[in-house]
């Protein structure tokens, strides 16, 4: 009898540790990978002509904000106007213009990894395709190709011609001729070959653009250019209807465009005609040129801020996709953007 029970006990207990261990490894995929899983990055340019950019975190649990991540982290600044990030696998680039570097940091940890420079001049934006990380630098009007692995160097695409936003989708690069409200066109270059296979020509001016559902979308004079991914041709346009001026900041999520004009937030259908009022948000706000300077919608919520004249940390209103408030916090100087970070 004594025997059997030792047998049953043994047998039960390696039961129960199996149990725990597959639980445990159940459980590993959920686990943080690091202090900033799980949030959004906000992106703070700071003061040109002052290595007072930074990083902010904010848990989209509780809306807590942890400011100046990066220095926290590794003990020295950033660097001069935070352009934008770009996410690579454990990677994010966070691209520095008035200090014409690249950082990368472990976008978990937010520990430094390397600091890009060569052929950096003035860099906007960086995309990610066949393994290569894309620069642009207005300084060049070029585009700088690395080994997104291993950070090497490795050729520069001569444009000529003015280079900003840059998105990457099914093995082509997508680049912003265009600034400031300035400029028609878009060039596609081929990552396999690194070659500029087409230029689109939107038909007027624009200011920004995204990606979503296979389209680009331009926000410009008359309303919102889609350009059709699948033929890189111009697929028409989402007008403006009366009383709605024209759009900023843009960005997409589930099918939904919503983009920034002034103090207003307007929400619209992908496959909608036109832009109809009322907007989805009239922010409460007495700010001009800089309302909405920094705009997202990550995960169902709707990041706004207002830069304060860069004189003072900005504000981030945060809204959900109905349109109500449900948060105000304090990032960092100049706050141009706003990125999910799982």
């Amino acid at each position: 009898m004594t025997q059997k029970f030792s047998k049953l006990f043994i047998f039960s207990f390696v039961l129960a540790l199996l149990f725990v261990s597959c639980s445990d490894n159940d459980k590993d995929p959920q686990k943080p990978k690091g202090d900033y899983d799980n949030g959004v990055l906000i992106l703070n340019e700071g003061n040109f002509g002052t290595p007072n950019a930074s990083v902010s975190f904010v848990n989209t649990e509780d809306f807590e904000v942890e400011n100046k991540i990066f220095q926290g982290v590794n003990e020295a600044t950033l660097g001069d106007v935070a352009q934008s990030i770009g996410f690579y696998q454990d990677y994010a680039f966070i691209v520095l213009n008035n200090s014409n570097k690249v950082e990368v940091v472990n976008r978990y940890t937010f520990e430094s990894i390397a600091t890009l420079t060569e052929n950096i001049s003035l860099p906007r934006y960086v995309a990610f395709e066949a393994g290569k990380a894309y620069v642009t630098n207005s300084g060049t009007n070029a585009i700088a190709v690395y080994d997104a692995n291993t950070l090497v160097f490795k050729s520069t695409i001569d444009l000529g011609k003015t280079v900003n936003q840059v998105i990457a989708e099914d093995s082509y690069i997508y680049v912003q001729n265009a600034s400031y409200g300035s400029g028609k066109e878009i060039t596609v270059i081929d990552a396999s070959t690194d070659q500029v296979v087409k230029t689109i020509d939107l038909g007027e001016d624009y200011n920004e653009m995204t990606e979503g559902d296979d389209m680009i979308y331009a926000t410009a004079n008359t309303g919102l250019i889609k350009v059709d991914l699948n033929t890189n041709e111009v697929a028409g346009t989402i007008t403006y209807g009366d009383g709605v001026a024209k759009g900023g900041k843009i960005d997409v999520e589930d099918g939904m465009i919503y983009f920034v004009s002034g103090k207003f937030i307007y929400e619209v259908m992908s496959g909608a005609t036109e832009v109809n009022n009322p907007p989805l948000i009239e922010v409460s706000t007495d700010a001009t040129w800089d309302a909405g300077y920094g705009f997202g919608v990550e995960d169902g919520l709707i990041f706004y801020a207002i830069v304060n004249g860069f004189t003072a940390p900005s504000t981030v209103y945060i809204y959900n996709d109905s349109g109500e408030k449900i948060k105000e916090i304090t990032a960092g100087m100049g706050t141009n953007a706003f990125y999910e970070n799982d």
